[in-house]
């Protein structure tokens, strides 16, 4: 935090107004940060432990974020690049602040590496594609959009975002057990969506019904959850890409 508020001090050129809006989305960012180790190591956080077993994962994935991003979240990830260094911020900096906060933050990349034995790389592709075949960057826009009007509102919001990425991770532990070199990532997820059929068009259909809603709540989001919820589950039981139980 330190260089990047002296990195921000030194770009003359942005605005006050524009800084304290930088300074904010970093700070929402440390806190959804912390806020998910708490939930994922609960009783046994050691600080000093987690940086060494997530720092090398996240510089892997900062650096190559572009090759990892697919539709939409790439779409935005690139225009929020251009903006920022268009007021004269310099690249690394620019790669932190336009760094996404929630669901592609990439720590539960890591874990999901950590968790599956897997190369972070190889992880990261199927995570991401994963995302962006179920629209789930535009799904945890809506729950970060949702607006709060007391702790408790505030609370579930953050408790929906986690829910989210869990159920990601989830999912791209599953698949990854059957990717090797002969089976495309995109061949891949569509052998898995033809075995899950039912679930994928139920979610599909939710995330169809929530774009033309003219507003999102609360109970909206916890039904769609909950509907993702049962396609990670049905995923897990699966023996292959031909083998998953009749749902």
């Amino acid at each position: 935090m330190p260089a990047f508020l002296g990195a921000l001090d030194d770009a003359a050129r942005i605005p006050g107004e524009l800084q304290l809006q930088l300074i904010n989305d970093m700070m929402r960012k440390i806190r959804r940060a912390t806020r998910w180790f708490l939930r994922n190591r609960r009783s046994y956080l050691s600080p000093a432990s987690e940086v060494e077993l997530f720092a090398p994962g996240m510089r892997h994935i900062n650096e190559n974020l572009p090759q990892l991003l697919t539709g939409d979240a790439l779409t935005e990830w690139e225009t929020a690049s251009q903006k920022l260094r268009t007021l004269g911020l310099p690249d690394e900096l620019v790669k932190r602040v336009a760094h996404p906060a929630d669901l592609y933050s990439g720590l539960s990349v890591v874990e999901a590496a950590r968790l599956a034995n897997q190369d972070i790389n190889q992880l990261a592709q199927m995570y991401f594609a994963l995302g962006n075949y179920l629209s789930l960057p535009w799904f945890a826009n809506q729950i970060s959009n949702l607006p709060v009007d007391n702790f408790w509102q505030a609370m579930a919001r953050e408790t929906y975002l986690g829910d989210l990425e869990s159920q990601l991770r989830s999912l791209s532990v599953s698949l990854i057990r059957f990717k090797d070199d002969q089976l495309a990532l995109d061949e891949l997820i569509q052998r898995w969506s033809g075995q899950h059929k039912l679930l994928i068009v139920r979610w599909k259909s939710m995330v169809n019904e929530l774009q033309a809603a003219s507003g999102t709540d609360f109970a909206m989001i916890a039904v769609a959850l909950r509907d993702l919820l049962d396609l990670a589950q049905a995923s897990q039981h699966c023996e292959g890409l031909d083998s998953c139980p009749i749902e």
